[in-house]
């Protein structure tokens, strides 16, 4: 197994990760065999990173993360799972770890991360996915926060936003 590494910069989120997930912690807890920290640590990736659907960790009778992707990965040494929404934008790496990242490694916006993952968990974006996500978020990275932004993207052009996006196999 070979490990790849991507990196990206540490960034605020809407606020609303530590309560979605709370609502996950035995689930997460029973994974990491520990407690999830209270919210999460996202990272604005430099590229956008396509991972392979059927590689996440089912999370089949979690209310919660059954509508989500999650994958293993590891950041400054620690465990965490990479979780994304469905046609979450590829650029966005949402980390839910027992680590709480900011606190501990001193992380604050803007910081540097590097992101280790397994290959075989890593999909090749297609020429049209890339076409897609330059066009509708090169420009705007942080416009995922922005709901009115996401809802005109996905209503001028649902198939290039889904193009753009993180499919996930476990949807309700």
């Amino acid at each position: 197994m070979a490990q790849l590494s991507r990196t990206g910069r540490v960034a605020s989120g809407a606020g609303i990760a530590a309560s979605v997930f709370d609502k996950a912690r035995e689930d997460l807890t029973g994974y990491f065999g520990a407690p999830p920290h209270s919210g999460t640590l996202n990272i604005l990736l430099r590229r956008p990173l396509l991972l392979r659907p059927e590689a996440a960790i089912p999370f089949a009778a979690s209310p919660v993360l059954r509508g989500h992707g999650a994958w293993p990965v590891r950041l400054l040494g620690h465990p965490g799972l990479l979780v994304r929404w469905a046609w979450c934008p590829l650029h966005i790496a949402e980390i839910v770890s027992p680590a709480g990242f900011r606190a501990a490694c001193g992380l604050d916006d803007g910081a540097r991360v590097a992101l280790e993952l397994d290959d075989r968990i890593v999909a090749r974006l297609p020429a049209r996915g890339l076409i897609a996500w330059t066009a509708m978020w090169a420009l705007n990275r942080r416009g995922y926060l922005d709901k009115d932004y996401v809802q005109t993207l996905m209503d001028r052009n649902p198939r290039a936003y889904k193009l753009a996006g993180q499919p996930v196999l476990n949807l309700v």
